[in-house]
């Protein structure tokens, strides 16, 4: 989402720009198109999607603009989707002029009445007149007073515009609708903008989609008590099928006493005797239940009760999980959504049973779980926490608690606790070690502050009382002295000695928020928006920051405020705002700076905890699992920790997790190509940019070409020492560069030679990487020598239609020409016969060439045995067209990638479907296996590269290193969950039972053969 999207006239384009500039500057987000792209319908969507995004649409209005079709294309796109509009007029209007152009020109002409409608709407209202300012910075103020008018209500407006658009994109799947507490937020807003009346009005599309999420949501309940009372139909039917049992086992138990007293008295007594009745642990439910006697077998259950048990217990687990997968996901869509909880749930469901909506949750919800918690829980809330100086310790403070507050020390490095003690309070507010780490001091509701020693949790010294409850203390640099600060009725700073518990001095600190911090050097404290003398208590100066003070950064410079759901960092002298860090859902009433004031940790009243970049405002982690607000956190020294006080605490890793990294590109990726050593990654893009990116890291590590065209080819040489990346020569596309991937050192430049067609369409090397076979968007692919730079062989295929996709096998022998019409053997520099059936979009052939696989014209994968030419199995699922496909190193599995935004992940043997990889908004233009075969790579036009954890076992088992708690008795109650057992092992009393018990393995990855290297052909 952006603040504003910018329309204008290209022809104002250096006006627009300083504007651009002015904006960028005091951090506010606008859309703009700045690069000149062509006006096609891919630029049109662009365009739609930014104005969607954007709160607010400015039209700069001059001549240029109104005399500009496309600007009026966006002028109507922005009215019919009812965005506020801010015209800010750069040039005086002529209206007689103005209309005499839209008569004459060829496009205005013809759409005369939409014009004249954007023209007077658009005077209708309130105009930013630059020709009357004429100030940039001016222009800027009153253009961000118009911005700043009543955001939150603007936001749900594009938020929820968003949020239809990606329903209308997913083929308008129910469960993109709004559910629960999400809806109700937008009913609210709807209500309020019918009520305001003042733009961005609700649109048409937007009342049907919230009417919609009403209709399904009903329905959904509907069917979840209909599912409801069909369990409970299982359930009696259970209990009768449990009568036929034992009416069936007593009907032969009396046959056979019968026949037996019959034949011989004498036999059925001893038989009565060594009979074994199991009835007491008879499992009727079961099905399985059989009666022995003296070694006979009694009438078996009927087959037909087995399966109506079966088919009764297989339909209540599989309702069970339909609706565990759809609340996972539902708690995904809600914003700031326990990421935990859906985690659990999806495991859950997964552990017995696959299905591609739970796997997508899991996915996501591990995403966002990067940091590790360790969770630990107490009768009461946690009201405060902090750690050790050295990082080693922490501790926290309990509230909530009848006439008691704990305080208890832990051990950072185990979790396990060194000491707990008793303040008879009612909760403990505030707490902070000494600078050596010997003292602790706690500011306690009994209306004292408590001065413990760190090693034992012995009470030293009570500070007070005061007339009322103490929220905050600090301790001084030296450790000398202690600040308190008093809540409730008593506003007031005390300074307290430490090693006599007397009072220096007091100070008024007035009303406002709980806000106590000593300055760098500790000559002066900050308290409720003042500055004061440390010495004797005098005012030093007004801080410029007035109330909602909840952190002050390491060097004294500036301060976080909370309050509402957006934290702002401002200059704690002049108060001006820096920087906003938006994100929150509800007010923010935590904070805490790392040692190196980089970082940010912010808490709220939404349950979840947040991580920020202080340069760029940037969130980095979203911590969630909490069930209450989170009153408190804390930064370990080394900031690789935090703690957070909520229902429980939490201690967070936070440094980063690679085994699920999301990385995003400057623009769509059409192509890529992974490293051999699976370590990094070169992708192409639809700006035709060629660039090398860190897996581990996600960093970008260099930019090797750039060009006017989408890169449809790149490539790595087997031994990772090259990329070969297309390139564009004074509009001429035929080029390919050849780079050192360790340095980027351009190495070779091969010319198209004279190439009819001016594209690449594709490129591989030999196994030995010292040859290149290169592709061009004719019949022409041409085999190159790596090393000169020479040509060795030119091909011309016999179907000049056919042009696009070369192939070339693992051991160098053959070429497959044509997307497949034509085969060669490199050795033979003959043509080779193969059948019809193996030619199609793309050819990718397995790693020790024995197989090939050949993307059809039909949307599926078919896979041949290129010995024999038989085909081994195709595969079909996908809804759009298949775009890349890759072998697992053992040959095992087979992974698709579509237009339809999803890839696919099939056991080759049986053709089964595996895996469905879902979380890509565009198409899946490219798809591989690191060489170990355990991860996944894909990118896609949504500007994204992600990795993903192949088998789902491992991803279960990656999922619950994620989690910090199991679901509660009463989240099981709430979500439909059946049985007790834990979700996770670590949950459970038998630490080494098996996580997975009931999952079916994937297929295990063994090591291929290497190919023997051919000599390079001569011509």
């Amino acid at each position: 989402m952006s603040d504003v999207f910018l329309s204008y006239s290209r022809k104002d384009t250096e006006f627009v720009r300083e504007i651009f500039d002015v904006l960028n500057a005091r951090k506010r987000e606008a859309w703009i198109d700045l690069h000149a792209i062509d006006y096609s319908a891919k630029w049109w969507d662009e365009i739609c999607s930014g104005i969607d995004g954007a709160d607010n649409f400015v039209l700069f209005v001059s001549p240029n603009s109104l005399e500009s079709w496309f600007c009026h294309r966006e002028i109507h796109y922005a009215l019919e989707h009812k965005k506020r509009i801010i015209p800010f007029l750069i040039a005086p209007i002529d209206e007689q002029a103005l209309f005499q152009t839209w008569h004459n020109h060829p496009d205005l002409s013809k759409n005369e009445q939409l014009t004249h409608e954007n023209w007077k709407s658009i005077q209708a209202i309130q105009w930013i007149d630059f020709t009357a300012i004429r100030d940039v910075n001016t222009a800027v103020d009153a253009l961000l007073k118009t911005v700043d008018t009543d955001p939150e209500r603007v936001k749900y407006h594009t938020r929820l515009l968003l949020r239809l658009r990606d329903w209308e994109s997913r083929g308008r799947d129910p469960s993109g609708l709004l559910r629960g507490d999400e809806l109700a937020q937008y009913d609210q807003w709807l209500a309020d903008s019918r009520q305001k009346g003042t733009p961005p009005y609700p649109t048409a599309e937007q009342e049907a989609y919230i009417l919609e999420s009403h209709r399904v949501q009903d329905e959904l309940e509907a069917k979840r008590l209909q599912r409801e009372r069909l369990v409970r139909r299982f359930r009696v039917a259970s209990v009768v099928l449990g009568g036929f049992f034992m009416l069936a086992i007593v009907a032969t138990i009396v046959t056979i006493n019968i026949t037996n007293r019959a034949v011989n008295s004498a036999n059925a007594q001893v038989a009565a005797g060594n009979t074994k009745v199991f009835s007491g642990n008879t499992k009727v439910a079961s099905g399985n239940t059989q009666v022995f006697v003296i070694g006979q077998t009694l009438t078996p259950i009927p087959p037909q009760l087995t399966s109506v048990r079966q088919t009764v217990v297989a339909g209540s687990f599989m309702i069970e999980s339909l609706n565990l997968s759809a609340e996972a996901n539902s708690i995904l869509r809600t914003e700031g959504g326990n990421a935990e909880t859906a985690a659990l749930l999806s495991i859950r469901v997964l552990r017995k049973l696959y299905l591609d909506s739970a796997d997508a949750a899991l996915v996501d919800a591990s995403h966002r779980l990067k940091a590790v918690p360790q969770v630990f829980t107490y009768r009461g809330r946690i009201s405060s926490t902090a750690f050790s100086p050295d990082g080693k310790t922490f501790v926290v403070g309990i509230s909530d608690q009848a006439d008691s507050g704990d305080v208890e020390l832990r051990d950072t490095a185990t979790g396990s606790v060194i000491w707990n003690i008793n303040i008879k309070s009612s909760g403990i507010y505030g707490l902070d070690f000494s600078p050596d780490g010997k003292l602790i001091v706690a500011a306690a509701g009994d209306t004292t502050g408590n001065i413990l020693d760190a090693a034992n949790g012995n009470l030293l010294q009570v500070l007070g009382p005061q007339r009322d409850i103490v929220v905050r203390a600090v301790f001084s640099p030296d450790a000398k002295t202690v600040l308190t600060l008093g809540g409730g009725s008593d506003r007031t700073v005390h300074l307290w000695d430490v090693g006599t518990g007397k009072q220096i001095y007091s100070v008024p600190a007035g009303i406002g928020n709980d806000s106590l911090f000593y300055l760098p050097g500790g000559q002066s404290f900050y308290a409720d928006g003042n500055v004061y003398n440390a010495s004797d208590g005098s005012p030093v100066q007004g801080s410029g920051v007035r109330g909602g003070t909840m952190a002050i950064s390491p060097d004294g410079m500036t301060a976080v405020t909370g309050i509402n759901p957006t934290a702002k960092l401002n200059d704690l002298n002049t108060g001006q705002e820096l920087r906003s860090f938006s994100g929150h859902t509800d007010s923010v009433i935590s904070a805490a700076f790392s040692g190196d004031g980089k970082w940010l940790v912010t808490g709220s009243r939404d349950n979840t905890a947040r991580v920020w970049e202080v340069a760029t405002g940037k969130q980095v982690l979203l911590l969630s699992g909490n069930k209450s607000q989170v009153e408190a956190v804390a930064f370990s020294p080394d900031g690789t920790r935090v703690l957070t006080g909520s229902d429980t605490a939490r201690l967070w890793n936070i440094t980063n997790d690679t085994r699920q990294l999301s990385m995003s590109a400057p623009a769509g990726v059409t192509v890529s190509a992974l490293a051999p050593d699976g370590k990094s990654i070169a992708v192409g893009d639809e700006n035709g940019n060629a660039t090398y990116w860190d897996l581990n890291t996600g960093k970008l590590l260099r930019t090797f070409s750039s060009g006017n065209v989408d890169a449809k080819a790149i490539a790595f040489s087997p031994d990772g020492k090259l990329v070969a990346v297309p390139a564009c020569k004074n509009m001429d596309c035929a080029y390919v560069e050849l780079y050192e991937a360790s340095s980027g050192k351009l190495l070779q430049t091969f010319s198209s030679d004279g190439s009819s067609q001016p594209y690449i369409a594709a490129i591989s090397f030999s196994s030995d990487s010292k040859m290149l076979l290169v592709s061009y968007f004719d019949e022409t692919t041409r085999l190159w020598d790596v090393a000169t730079g020479q040509v060795l062989r030119l091909f011309k295929g016999n179907h000049p239609e056919m042009h696009g996709s070369a192939a070339f096998s693992p051991d160098g022998n053959l070429v497959a020409l044509d997307l497949g019409e034509t085969w060669w053997d490199i050795s033979k520099a003959a043509p080779v016969k193969f059948p019809d059936g193996m030619r199609g979009n793309k050819i990718v052939f397995s790693a020790d060439g024995s197989l090939v696989a050949i993307i059809d014209f039909n949307n599926s994968v078919t896979v041949w045995k290129v010995a024999t030419q038989q085909i081994v199995k195709s595969f079909s699922g996908h809804t759009d067209g298949v775009k890349s496909v890759a072998f697992s190193p053992d040959n095992k599995l087979l992974l698709t990638g579509s237009a339809d935004k999803t890839a696919m992940l099939w056991e080759i043997a049986s053709g089964r479907l595996l895996r469905v990889f879902t979380g890509h908004s565009a198409s899946v233009t490219s798809v591989a296996f690191t060489p170990d075969g355990q991860k996944i790579v894909t990118t896609s036009e949504d500007k994204t590269i992600r990795t993903w954890i192949t088998d789902y076992n491992d991803l279960l088992a990656y999922a619950c290193t994620l989690v910090g708690v199991d679901l509660t008795p009463e989240e099981r109650t709430h979500y439909g969950v059946s049985g007790q057992d834990p979700t996770c092992p670590q949950f459970g009393d038998d630490a080494s039972q098996p996580l997975l018990p009931t999952t079916t393995p994937m297929p295990t990855y063994t090591p291929l053969p290497t190919w023997t290297r051919i000599a390079t052909p001569t011509k």
